[in-house]
């Protein structure tokens, strides 16, 4: 496995395992159906999703985490707090995926980069 796909998973779990009450998520009908037979990947899952929506709740959270994501390690964002944990969490990876889930944990639950990211006032606006 590659360093970039282990630290993926590992920060998914980690987002998982962290999350706040609130984010184990409802599954599907059709998600019910697809982990009938498998109740472990059916927790993690509710897990991942729950987690995916708390941080889409949270518009300057998805927003940071996304404008990170699209950055090379050493990339200037203007959120000093943010790219200095993120890049820790994620160890520099230049893997889009990665930066934002490392992104979203330290968005999420540094005290520091969440003050940061919300003192930013990324102005996001759900569509719809």
């Amino acid at each position: 496995m590659k360093k970039s796909s282990f630290l993926a998973a590992c920060a998914a779990f980690l987002v998982a395992s962290l999350s706040v009450p609130a984010a184990n998520a409802e599954l599907t009908q059709t998600e019910r159906d697809q982990f009938r037979t498998d109740p472990v990947g059916a927790i993690a899952w509710q897990a991942i999703k729950g987690s995916s929506e708390y941080v889409r709740a949270d518009g300057d959270t998805m927003m940071a985490a996304s404008f990170f994501s699209m950055t090379s390690p050493g990339d200037d964002i203007g959120l000093p707090a943010l790219q200095n944990c993120a890049e820790r969490v994620g160890s520099s990876a230049p893997v889009g995926g990665v930066r934002y889930v490392a992104a979203a944990l330290c968005a999420t639950f540094d005290p520091t980069t969440r003050g940061e990211v919300q003192r930013a006032n990324l102005m996001y606006a759900p569509l719809g």
